[in-house]
């Protein structure tokens, strides 16, 4: 655990002011003697009860969505890099949508925006026993991009054969032409 922090029963000294002014009157602790200690137990009671329920459902996601991969197709450019990039929330949706689950986005712990094309290993945290992976697949929209670009070339192609087509009957008409006027001059 971080520096600072505590799990639910856990004993620890702190210092007075910490205790008096904020973790007292906020009831996020009770002093640690025989009065408290009733309360105490059934808190800790209460916590492993709900431990083992997160974990239960921890497990269940574990088997539908451990190791599987989700793909993303996004707008990229040509180095690979994301117009914009893909948020916690479009994920949290991708996955609860595909994998049929009700996961927030507190679950996916140290979870930064992805911004370039390429593949991810996500971890999702629900229990600090059950470990899972999701695998996010990001690729660039080039096959539309380049499909467009394709038919684009093609159009340029056939209007430059067609021009060329055009200049070479203009300079035979334009043959014709000055060979009748050639022969008109020499009838003369």
């Amino acid at each position: 655990t971080k520096k600072g922090s505590f799990r639910l029963g856990q004993r620890k000294r702190v210092k007075l002011g910490y205790a008096r002014n904020f973790l007292l009157p906020y009831k996020f602790a009770v002093v640690a003697n025989k009065d408290n200690q009733t309360k105490i137990d059934a808190v800790l009671k209460k916590s492993e009860k709900q431990q083992v329920e997160i974990k239960k459902v921890a497990e269940s996601v574990q088997k539908a969505v451990h190791k599987q991969a989700i793909t993303f197709v996004v707008k990229s450019h040509d180095e690979g890099k994301l117009y914009g990039s893909i948020a916690i929330a479009e994920l949290v949706n991708k996955v609860n949508d595909t994998f049929k689950q009700t996961l927030d986005k507190y679950d996916f712990k140290g979870f930064q925006p992805i911004k370039e094309v390429g593949e991810y290993t996500i971890p999702i945290v629900i229990h600090a026993d059950v470990n899972i992976l999701l695998t996010v697949n990001v690729e660039g929209e080039a096959d539309k991009d380049a499909s467009a670009a394709k038919a684009k070339a093609k159009k340029e192609e056939i209007s430059e054969t067609e021009a060329s087509e055009e200049a070479e009957v203009t300079e035979e008409v334009a043959e014709v032409t000055k060979t009748e006027s050639v022969e008109e001059t020499a009838t003369e």
